[in-house]
């Protein structure tokens, strides 16, 4: 797994486990449960190629905005 897909899949899996109240921990039962909607490739499979892209395209905006509040700093 490389850095960029673990930065898409963590909130991904965050958001699906967040669901839960703290009193209803998101328990080992839950978590077999539950389905985490992830990109997939027409043969079905995760779309890691599209995971990794996207994260860098959001890296690039965000380093963007940076540089621009940098730049006003």
């Amino acid at each position: 797994m490389t850095r960029n897909i673990g930065l898409f899949l963590a909130p991904v899996i965050k958001c699906t486990g967040g669901r839960h109240v703290y009193k209803d921990k998101w328990k080992i039962e839950d978590m077999k449960e539950d389905y985490i909607k992830l990109p997939v490739t027409e043969n079905g499979v995760p779309d890691f190629m599209f995971m990794e892209s996207f994260m860098e395209g959001i890296e690039k905006i965000a380093n963007s905005k940076l540089d621009k509040l940098k730049s006003i700093l």
